[in-house]
Parts: C-alpha cells; sequence; structure tokens
C-alpha cells in the first residue's frame, strides 16, 4: 500500500483543491485531517488488520471502490458531517482521503501486475512517491499537524495505541526527501544499521521496479486517479452521502476505461 508521506501528500492536496463548508472544517482543524489520512495504518500487520481498519480486502477485487460505505455500515454515527463535532468531521474525512488512495493502490496492481506478490506491491509504493524538492510545501505542513494532534474526545475508529506510534513514523516519513531517506527511516525503526549507500542501492532498485512494472510516469497517474477519487468522497461526504458511496471503475482493469460515472452514489 502507499505510504504515509503519499497518503498525506496527496490529502493536502485534496485541502488545496477544496471549497466549502468542509474546507472550512479541515482549515479549522488539520491537524485531526491530516492524522485521520494516515490512521487506517494504525492496525495488527495482518491481511485481517488491515482489512479492519480499511475496510476492503486487498486480495478481493469485488470489495474494491466499497470502503467508505463500509466504514459508515461499521460506524453509522460518523456519517454525517453535521452530525459531529468538528474535530471529528475533520477526522473522518482524512480517513476517507486515506481510504480512497488505498483502493487506487490496489486497482493499480490488479491493472498492470495482475498479481499481489510483494515485490509488486513494494515496487509501486515507491514509485508513486514524488514531490522531493518541496521541502516547506503539503509534506512540511502535514509533518507539524502530525506532531501536534491531540486526539481529544473523537472516535479514532482505530485503536489510539498504535495510532500515537504510527504519528511518529508518518512524522519521519514526511519529512523524507529522497526515496532512499524512506528506506532509512525503515531501517532505523527496525533496529538494523542506517547504511547510506545501501539504502540508495535499495531505494534505486525499487523505484525501477515499480516504474518497468507500471510505466515511467506512474507517479503522475497514480496521483491523478487519486485525487480524484478522494474528490469524489470528500463531495459525498460534505453532502451525508457517504455512507451510499460506490467507486465502480476501481472493480474494473486499469486499461479499461472508467465509467463516466465513477464514484456516483448509489441509488
Amino acid at each position: 500500500m502507499a505510504l504515509s508521506r503519499a497518503h498525506l501528500q496527496l490529502a493536502v492536496e485534496a485541502v488545496d483543491r477544496a471549497s466549502g463548508r468542509l474546507r472550512g472544517i479541515i482549515d479549522a482543524h488539520f491537524g485531526h485531517y491530516c492524522v485521520g489520512a494516515v490512521a487506517p495504518d494504525a492496525r495488527v500487520r495482518t491481511e485481517t488488520g488491515r482489512a479492519a481498519t480499511h475496510f476492503f480486502e486487498f486480495q478481493e477485487s469485488a470489495t474494491w471502490g466499497r470502503a467508505t460505505a463500509e466504514l459508515f455500515a461499521a460506524r453509522p454515527a460518523l456519517a454525517d458531517p453535521d452530525a459531529v463535532s468538528i474535530e471529528q468531521a475533520a477526522y473522518v474525512a482524512g480517513y476517507l482521503a486515506h481510504l480512497a488512495v488505498d483502493e487506487v493502490f490496489v486497482h493499480f496492481c490488479q491493472a498492470h501486475a495482475r498479481s499481489t506478490e510483494r515485490a509488486v506491491s513494494i515496487g509501486l509504493t515507491y514509485a508513486l512517491e514524488r514531490g522531493w524538492n518541496d521541502p516547506s510545501g503539503a509534506l512540511a505542513r502535514a509533518a507539524a499537524a502530525v506532531h501536534a494532534f491531540d486526539p481529544v474526545e473523537i472516535d479514532l475508529i482505530v485503536a489510539t495505541e498504535p495510532l500515537t506510534k504510527l504519528r511518529q513514523w508518518a512524522h519521519s516519513l514526511a519529512l523524507a526527501t529522497s526515496p532512499a531517506d524512506i528506506v532509512r527511516v525503515f531501517a532505523r525503526a527496525d533496529g538494523r544499521p542506517d547504511d547510506p549507500a545501501k539504502a540508495e542501492r535499495t531505494a534505486a532498485e525499487r523505484v525501477a521496479a515499480g516504474r518497468k512494472l507500471f510505466g515511467d510516469d506512474v507517479a503522475e497517474r497514480f496521483a491523478t486517479l487519486a485525487a480524484a477519487e478522494i474528490d469524489r468522497r470528500l463531495a459525498a461526504y460534505e453532502r451525508g452521502d457517504g455512507a451510499r458511496y460506490d467507486s465502480p471503475s476501481l472493480r474494473a482493469g486499469l486499461d479499461a476505461a472508467p465509467p463516466a460515472a465513477s464514484g456516483d452514489v448509489r441509488a
């Protein structure tokens, strides 16, 4: 799946495109939104644990595109942004952005690789990262917001302890300035030697593998599709229609043209 760095970048870029009431809510509680945008990864590292916080199955394409509706089926009290605190609404909006990005991620894997092998997902994870030369931009804002977050009196959807650990992780990844930096963050977290030369080689291999599988322009294509999917979900949530949201094109191969009404609310 996408790393916290990509989730935060895409989520912040979505805010910059937004307008209306939800934009004001997110601006007022930007930290809640950013933490929501990484929160689904605060989970047990198993497929079952992933499904419990992502509300879809990586290997079951029939579940792709339905995660927003499944989240609200499990947490109906969160479905109406007017019925919760503005802090809660901002957090849920970030959570929806995360689900959108990861469902686009599995859609890419299905369409191009027809495989769920770990090498495929790792290659895509590294190849889709972008924005390395913008130290004061979206990721710096997100890193500061995640670091300062105080999870008081909202439904986090995930467990508090792993989310607290994830915030530290997300802060480090958001400040990474190269794919090699990402490799080094993982090495330090695992207690392995921090070898810059090895990190450069490993990162280069992963990026190259991802681009070979998905194309040299995968980062731009992924960002475009993920941005559109985030925008549709946030618009549905703002309207109060999130509980009926579905994105059927994500259950189709990427080589097939997505339906014109992709992301419409089910009747």
